[in-house]
């Protein structure tokens, strides 16, 4: 839901109600746990805040080995000697160099999974159909964001069958997989410099893209889905390296790998424009013309 455009909400900030809000507080107490610094933890913050939310934290070292596994996708890393290397610093979390080679496997299978699975065009259009799908059911008020916090999947896929007509339209092309097919594909190098430093710099310039061609086509914007791959390797890489002489460098500064990976990610970047079928030759035509492409 952090994705969703104008709606605001913080994964972080509701697993810090949670905790604030029920029995998990009392029980963290009776453990002795500090219930502020906990939350500090989660919000990134604090000496350990890093191995919470982090570019090395366990959220991302779960999620890629379990996402690896249901999808068959064949990577994994030694998650084992990452955490055997870690160690707390003078109040920083640090990787011991004998962990270089165990982090840069996590940056490989990272890399892998964002592009054969998280990029997918089958991924991202299932993604963008669910994202209108949720905003539509937002603004006919018949959810809120407060309810769909609360919902499993079997409350999700009943109020998505049983919403708006456009819910259940889309709920039914999930089901079946007969997703929104791809109006258009741009590679990095393919797409028109100013309009990439627009669409990566400004928050609202794909749904500015979606409304133009929305307007020029009679169609609308829900059934239009403007997307552009997120860039999963940052300027930099937020992991310390402790040398064997005590001293402490950034990531980069022993690796090379990560500036390679940092390049590679843009070799399977793309600007993509999905639509129903049924809609392809008409958004496509007007979507062209909108970028301003031949």
């Amino acid at each position: 839901m952090e994705d969703l455009p104008n709606i605001y909400w913080s994964h972080e900030e509701e697993s810090i109600n949670i905790i604030k809000n029920t029995i998990i507080s009392d029980k963290l107490a009776e453990e002795g746990l500090n219930i502020s610094k906990v939350c500090e933890y989660i919000l990134g913050k604090g000496n350990l805040g890093r191995i919470i939310s982090g570019d090395l934290d366990v959220d991302r070292m779960d999620y890629i080995l379990r996402d690896s596994h249901y999808t068959g996708v064949g990577v994994t890393y030694d998650f084992h000697r990452i955490v055997n290397t870690m160690e707390l610093l003078n109040d920083s979390v640090v990787i011991k160099e004998k962990g270089i080679i165990a982090v840069e496997g996590f940056l490989i299978a990272r890399h892998v999974m964002y592009s054969r699975v998280y990029l997918h065009h089958a991924t991202r259009s299932s993604e963008g159909m669910l994202k209108k799908a949720i905003l539509d059911l937002l603004e006919e008020n018949i959810v809120t964001i407060e309810d769909l916090v609360k919902y499993d999947d079997i409350d999700f896929w009943r109020i998505l069958r049983e919403g708006t007509k456009f819910t259940k339209f889309i709920a039914e092309r999930l089901f079946s997989r007969n997703l929104y097919k791809r109006v258009l594909e741009l590679k990095w190098r393919e797409l028109p410099e100013e309009l990439r430093h627009e669409i990566l710099g400004k928050e609202n310039a794909i749904s500015k893209i979606e409304k133009e061609i929305s307007e020029n086509s009679d169609i609308e914007e829900k059934y239009i889905i403007v997307d552009a791959s997120p860039l999963h390797m940052g300027k930099k890489v937020d992991v310390k390296i402790l040398l064997k002489d005590g001293s402490i460098i950034p990531f980069e500064e022993v690796s090379t790998l990560v500036n390679s990976l940092r390049g590679a990610q843009l070799d399977h970047w793309r600007f993509w424009i999905f639509a129903p079928k049924e809609m392809v030759d008409n958004v496509g035509r007007v979507a062209r013309r909108v970028l301003g492409l031949r």
